[in-house]
């Protein structure tokens, strides 16, 4: 089963390491895509910089976390969860987690945070996500209690979408079988962006 993990606050925020950790740790195949530079406050929007009909994008490296696949996108997490979906870094995951954010997202913050529209966007194509944030104003590392957060919640959240996956994979009637697949992905371009150009894996 495979795992995005993201964020708002880039791919060099240490939050970022915790949940991809523990993704790793459950066995899940790890891909940590996120903004190269931070972008708190995005809310769900889609928007990214683009070179030639591409998404800008750079391999780099997490600390402790050799072997797993990290990539610094000059997009917002909403853009970055929306074109993994479609494979843009490979395989589409089956499991979105966002944070660790480095401040709180409460109230009508919620409604603008970066951290929680990349978790959404997730809902929204039909997987499970977890977006987790600090309570603190003014954190200077992820502390116990969000990586404790991260992992009680993401071997759940696996073992949920595993029983999902295998209940998709029960056999179809034969009448259903018969009947032509559609293809409901997106076409055309998304802000100037071509989709032939997403593919990066």
């Amino acid at each position: 089963m495979r795992a995005l993990v993201t964020n708002d606050d880039g791919i060099d925020s240490v939050g970022l390491r915790t949940p991809a950790a523990v993704a790793v740790e459950v066995g899940l195949e790890v891909v940590v895509a996120a903004p190269h530079t931070e972008h708190s406050g995005s809310s769900a929007s889609l928007t990214a910089l683009e070179a030639d009909g591409r998404l800008v994008v750079h391999e780099t490296s997490l600390k402790d976390l050799a072997g797993v696949r990290a990539i610094g996108v000059a997009a917002s997490p909403a853009l970055i969860t929306f074109v993994a979906m479609r494979g843009a870094f490979g395989p589409a995951p089956e499991v979105v987690l966002s944070g660790i954010n480095h401040g709180p997202n409460t109230g009508h913050a919620v409604l603008h945070s970066g951290t929680v529209g990349a978790a959404l966007t997730g809902a929204t194509h039909g997987r499970r996500a977890l977006a987790v944030s600090m309570a603190s104003s003014a954190p200077n590392h992820p502390g116990p209690l969000p990586a404790r957060v991260v992992t009680q919640t993401v071997p759940g959240l696996a073992r949920t979408m595993r029983r999902v996956l295998r209940a998709r994979r029960r056999p179809r009637p034969a009448d259903a079988r018969s009947r032509p697949a559609r293809d409901h992905r997106a076409r055309g371009t998304l802000n100037g962006i071509r989709r032939s150009a997403w593919p990066l894996g």
